[in-house]
């Protein structure tokens, strides 16, 4: 990692969903190449052109009070674009159907996000949506990690790794050494963030920062889940799956058949979750009337 990437790595440490904002902010408003991979990214992916001559502004409050990281508009004034720049913050109460609202029809709200907190995240957004009384109609991502249109607008969701790859190689493709040389310090920023290691919790964390300590947790299902495999045979070799949205681990104990797994609750604050049934009836047949044993994580 060079110096420079270093730098940017220390200045984000209190702030990274700011400074990775920033950041983007400023490939987009400057640097073209930048700008026309993210127009060609979603014209492939979506079939729907934001256009060429747009002005990006960023943390610029909408008529609704939300406000989105990044937003894109045309000459007109009408807003084409909205990016949201996620590491672990949850949703805000804007999110995603006041955002929505605000776009004009073929309007893109696009949610930017860790590779682990795509299912989670999506799956929080279209409730959201459907609580609203919008109908979702899930598209085929081709490309995009999901993809929804929703009352005329599209809804769609990326990981880094995948935005940092087409803005790094739109910088190779034009030779511009220097939007090179801020995606790479864009990319290791948000390399960093998702490989950062697990935060104890406490039990004042009932607020948005607890996301960040929910993906490390539910690394942890597999250890525990070995451990019980391993401890003098108490359960069989686990078998990852997934349930309701979320993954853990299958196990079977002494008869009975479970499913590990952390599940976050309204309220911010993550659980540990194992439910159970009996092999006579599988978990996966009674996933509706199994039982649960619930650990508060605080």
């Amino acid at each position: 990692m060079s110096h420079a990437t270093l730098l940017l790595s220390y200045l984000a440490k209190d702030q990274p969903e700011l400074t990775t904002t920033k950041t983007l902010f400023y490939l987009l408003s400057v640097l073209e190449p930048a700008r026309a991979a993210i127009r060609q990214m979603l014209l492939n992916k979506t079939g729907v052109d934001i256009g060429e001559s747009l002005h990006y502004a960023t943390q610029k409050a909408n008529e609704d009070g939300g406000v989105p990281d990044i937003q894109a508009q045309d000459i007109e004034g009408a807003t084409r674009l909205l990016i949201e720049a996620k590491f672990y913050a949850g949703l805000t109460d804007s999110q995603p159907v006041a955002y929505l609202d605000s776009l004009p029809p073929g309007g893109i709200l696009l949610f930017v996000v860790p590779r682990d907190r795509q299912i989670s995240l999506w799956k929080q957004a279209l409730e959201r949506v459907a609580a609203a009384g919008m109908h979702a109609e899930k598209k085929d991502d081709a490309g995009l990690s999901r993809l929804a249109l929703v009352e005329g607008k599209l809804l769609g969701l990326t990981n880094w790794r995948n935005l940092n790859t087409r803005l790094r190689n739109a910088a190779l493709a034009s030779g511009d050494t220097e939007m090179l040389h801020v995606v790479n310090q864009l990319a290791a920023l948000c390399e960093q963030q998702e490989d950062e290691s697990y935060v104890p919790l406490t039990g004042q964390e009932l607020t948005s920062a607890c996301w960040k300590k929910l993906v490390p947790l539910a690394k942890l299902t597999g250890f525990l889940a070995s451990m019980l495999f391993e401890a003098h045979g108490l359960a069989s070799k686990p078998t990852k799956g997934g349930s309701d949205g979320t993954v853990g681990y299958y196990i079977d104990v002494k008869g009975y058949e479970c499913f590990i797994h952390v599940k976050a609750h309204p309220c911010g604050y993550p659980f540990l979750v194992l439910r159970y049934s009996t092999l006579a009836m599988p978990y996966r047949m009674l996933a509706s009337t199994s039982s649960w044993v619930v650990i508060r994580c605080t």
